[in-house]
């Protein structure tokens, strides 16, 4: 899916840079509290070299962490 919107392994630091635009720019959908800490889901349009996707971003806040990380990422 990713490939098809034009991120190949020569595209990670644009296809990082898309996921972190998402995060910052996205509304947060929902929010779980999990074993691990808070889990947010981002939707949001991921804008690739050959088309554009809408996909839904999760992300975690560890319990006990400042930082947010991504979980995954998959096609909306």
């Amino acid at each position: 899916m990713f490939g098809a919107v034009g991120f190949d392994e020569t595209a990670v630091a644009a296809f990082v840079r898309e996921l972190r635009r998402i995060a910052a720019e996205g509304d947060v959908t929902e929010v779980e509290d999990i074993e691990f800490g808070r889990k947010y889901t981002v939707p949001g349009e991921l804008q690739g070299p050959a088309g554009a996707a809408r996909v839904l971003t999760v992300w975690i806040q560890e319990a006990g962490q400042q930082d947010v990380r991504l979980i995954t990422v998959r096609p909306e």
